[in-house]
């Protein structure tokens, strides 16, 4: 993989955003400007405090020409020209839904049932895409949003006439199958995807279709122990564990394996391997040098057959039939030392991918941890940038607010990988010191710049990200040990301001147009 300059979506959406109508595409531009410099998602932060700037952001946000297709589409070839310039040979596509809720908001219309339904607002899709190495958001491949009149995005969610169509558009399941064959389509042919979700799309109908996609398309689902499968020769097995044949089968089971419930092989299975997993303080996948704690894993592996109808399939009629895919285990082994009140991990991977040696059960695990970057990602819009905050009226306004503010957590995920410098964990003295530092420096370097045209150092993109990010987070009143970014959106303002009058500019030339 080659290294570049850090990418940002400012110079390339210039180049590839198409209204049909020049004064739309120049205005998104602006607006997309305004949103990298605002302290959260309100239209009054993002586009000025003064009532003509809210209404004309209203009223673009609300202006049917700004196709919400093409708005996204302007964001998809800014994901792709990312993964084209570091010329990766495999992405992560994680999927997950995330819940706006609107219940105090009686005026936006469109509003459904959220949660367990005692909540009103939109569910906002995602298909975040992820660097495997690195772990830093390239950008989407897809994004919609669900209202009480459907998805946005256009796409046949019912495809099948079989299926009891409100059902079936409202069933995230669904939804995976759908996004995940779009963003199929949308990425290159050569290109490694691997998609990865968690339990709620642990669905036959869902396993059964991503199983048929082939390489190099990909899955990794994390799977609950709710169901019985079927496995070759388990001699580790206790024969009070193995079930009977039911009548839910779809054949007679030519091989004559046995059948078991997930829950009795994932107590016996062998788990020969072991390894540690650093976890930060919210118990998430991170870095070694950003773990809070570290947990002792034991994993093993098997090829497990589904052979049983799916309750989504008998429901929509749908025929199924046996199909085989590798399962993964991973569990936490008993710690004297372990927190209070943490739950041990146990990871049931359902993948397609191959695990016949440990270097290869291994990538799964890595793939899989990928998924809590959705996490952070959506931590950001709703609590630092308050998405759900924004007073717009329909689900469509909503969703082209997203978009810029999508364009926003690109931004400040690739600054924040650039500094190395994590959300929400405390961070190493060295690196508090570093930044503070890059800050002193960058305003020693200014200083000579404007006061005695002193030519510029060179400087590599690591330290420029490190100045900048060590600028934003003392403009935003940075003092404790961590660096979230509810403090990086407070300073970005002034920090914008400032590039806007040409001041630290330089820190950018090549990365944000």
């Amino acid at each position: 993989m080659s290294e570049t300059a850090p990418f940002s979506p400012l110079s390339f959406l210039a180049k590839v955003i198409n209204l049909g109508d020049q004064r739309l595409d120049d205005r998104v531009l602006e607006m997309t400007r305004q949103c990298l410099g605002a302290a959260k998602s309100s239209l009054a932060a993002m586009f000025g405090e003064e009532k003509k700037c809210i209404s004309a952001s209203q009223r673009l946000l609300s202006n049917p020409r700004v196709d919400i297709q093409d708005l996204r589409g302007a964001l998809y070839a800014c994901s792709l020209e990312n993964i084209r310039r570091r010329e990766l040979k495999t992405v992560v596509s994680v999927f997950d839904p995330t819940l706006l809720d609107f219940t105090s908001q009686d005026w936006k219309a469109g509003r459904m049932a959220i949660g367990d339904g005692d909540g009103l607002g939109y569910v906002w899709l995602n298909a975040l895409l992820v660097e495997p190495e690195s772990g830093r958001i390239l950008g989407v491949g897809h994004q919609a949003v669900a209202s009480d009149g459907g998805l946005d995005d256009d796409l046949d969610y019912v495809a099948n006439a079989k299926r009891r169509a409100a059902k079936m558009r409202r069933n995230h399941p669904n939804h995976f199958l759908v996004i995940a064959d779009q963003v199929d389509r949308r990425l290159p042919a050569d290109i490694e995807v691997v998609h990865v979700a968690d339990r709620e799309f642990d669905d036959g109908l869902v396993l059964r279709s991503r199983a048929k996609a082939g390489s190099p398309r990909h899955f990794i689902i994390r799977g609950n122990d709710k169901r019985v499968v079927q496995v070759r020769d388990p001699s580790w097995l206790p024969a009070a564990c193995r079930r009977a044949k039911s009548g839910y089968e779809l054949d007679h089971n030519p091989e004559q394996l046995t059948n078991v419930h997930l829950k009795d092989l994932v107590r016996h299975l062998p788990c020969p391997m072991s390894r540690s997993l650093p976890l930060d303080a919210r118990g998430r996948v991170c870095k070694p040098d950003k773990a809070a704690r570290f947990a002792q894993l034991e994993i093993g592996a098997l090829p497990i057959r589904l052979a049983r109808k799916s309750k989504r399939g008998i429901q929509a009629q749908i025929p199924e039939e046996p199909v085989w895919l590798n399962l993964v285990v991973v569990r936490e082994a008993p710690q004297p030392s372990a927190p209070t009140g943490s739950r041990p991990i146990l990871w049931l991977l359902l993948t397609d991918l191959p695990v016949g040696t440990p270097e290869e059960i291994s990538r799964v695990i890595a793939l899989y941890g990928r998924r809590w970057r959705t996490e952070e990602f959506f931590r950001t819009e709703k609590d630092a940038m308050m998405a759900e905050d924004s007073e717009l009226d329909d689900p469509l306004s909503t969703a082209r607010l997203l978009v810029f503010t999508t364009f926003k957590a690109m931004f400040l995920d690739e600054l924040r990988f650039r500094a190395d410098v994590s959300a929400g964990v405390a961070l190493p003295s060295e690196v508090r010191r570093a930044l503070l530092a890059g800050a002193k420096r960058a305003k020693e370097i200014e200083t000579a710049r404007r006061e005695s045209s002193t030519p510029l150092p060179p400087l590599a993109a690591r330290e420029r990200a490190v100045m900048a990010l060590g600028l934003i987070a003392q403009r935003g009143g940075w003092i404790g040990k961590s660096l979230g970014n509810y403090i990086l959106l407070r300073g970005l303002p002034t920090f914008v301001h400032d590039v806007a009058e040409g001041r630290y500019a330089w820190l950018f030339a090549e990365d944000v147009g």
